[in-house]
């Protein structure tokens, strides 16, 4: 299993809702991909960041999390009914990074489509006759399993992905780069993106090109 939810969060197990929420604002600010523009880690970092509020924003999804890993049940057994409601993975992710980055529209909170970034670093010479990049990244889709429920019956968490309800899926793609590509071009691929539950379109890949100097 990878590294502990909370402790990518840096918060304790028995952090509130507003405690994980403040935790995932301040490390979004200071990792999000936009702010450190053509840093694979960086992506990579995020990525785990994100997944992380995902599951422990979501009330039961993170009861299920804890269940799993051997934390303390706070709902001593029972579900609580303070939440009646939970998001969309991906939702509770879009309304933080509204706040602090103006990067998404407050309409696509309820829209489970979720875009997948990729910065490609281009030599100058492709970028003025143009080329054909083959690239290699992950997305997360939802779990073939539980397709998505993140659980298989009662309170067992799905084996295949730890109950959060997706996993991540190795793709490759080729990018056809147009001649007289500019620095900062974004390039869409459609379907391409992160596909977090079953029955709705997924996003796209936008591949934002870096042409190297000299």
């Amino acid at each position: 299993m990878e590294r502990c939810y909370y402790t990518i969060l840096g918060v304790s197990t028995k952090a509130s809702q507003e405690e994980i929420k403040g935790a995932f604002r301040r490390q979004a600010l200071r990792w999000h991909p936009d702010v450190n523009p053509g840093c694979a880690e960086v992506v990579e970092k995020f990525r785990r960041l994100r997944h992380a509020y995902e599951v422990l924003s979501d009330p039961e999804k993170r009861r299920l999390y804890d269940l799993q890993c051997g934390y303390a049940d706070r709902s001593n057994g029972k579900r609580s009914d303070v939440f009646q409601w939970s998001w969309s993975m991906g939702a509770a992710v879009s309304e933080v990074l509204h706040d602090i980055l103006g990067t998404v529209p407050r309409h696509e909170i309820s829209q489970p489509r979720v875009d997948l970034r990729f910065d490609l670093e281009i030599p100058r010479n492709k970028a003025v006759s143009g080329a054909q990049e083959q690239i290699s990244y992950e997305r997360s889709v939802f779990c073939p399993e539980c397709t998505h429920n993140g659980h298989r019956t009662g309170t067992r968490a799905c084996g295949r992905c730890g109950g959060s309800g997706e996993i991540l899926e190795s793709c490759t793609v080729t990018v056809t780069i147009p001649a007289g590509c500019v620095h900062g071009m974004r390039l869409r691929i459609p379907a391409a993106g992160d596909r977090p539950r079953p029955g709705v379109p997924p996003g796209d890949l936008v591949v934002v090109c870096y042409v190297e100097e000299g």
